[in-house]
């Protein structure tokens, strides 16, 4: 990837480390802070476009990006490949003729039976 100049958008692999072989592309700029690429990330994955969308973390070679404030930039990603692990638990529902059953879960759990 060539260098971005601080206005220029690039796109940035992202593994998604619950869903192995998983990755998904999402838009960055160089100099804003990592919670922008992380919500994003988020609501890319079906996340809420809200304040509260910070829903994982961000690793580069299984180092934490420990300061969601920071731009890529700061860390020396330049193009590279991140992690996104996300920390939150999830709530599925799921609509049956009956009504709705809600599981609470953690992301990437799956779902094979229920029963009302």
């Amino acid at each position: 990837m060539s260098q971005l100049t601080p206005s220029k958008v690039g796109n940035l692999e992202i593994l998604i480390a619950q869903e192995p072989g998983k990755s998904i592309s999402v838009q960055y700029k160089i100099h804003e802070p990592i919670f922008f690429l992380i919500q994003r990330i988020s609501i890319k994955l079906g996340g809420k476009n809200d304040s509260k969308a910070q829903e994982g973390r961000l690793y580069m070679n299984g180092v934490l990006l420990k300061n969601p404030q920071e731009s890529l930039a700061r860390y020396h990603i330049y193009g590279n490949t991140l992690t996104y692990k996300a920390e939150k638990r999830i709530q599925i529902f799921i609509h049956f003729f009956a009504g709705t059953v809600a599981f609470c879960c953690n992301t990437g759990t799956t779902v094979m039976s229920s029963s009302t």
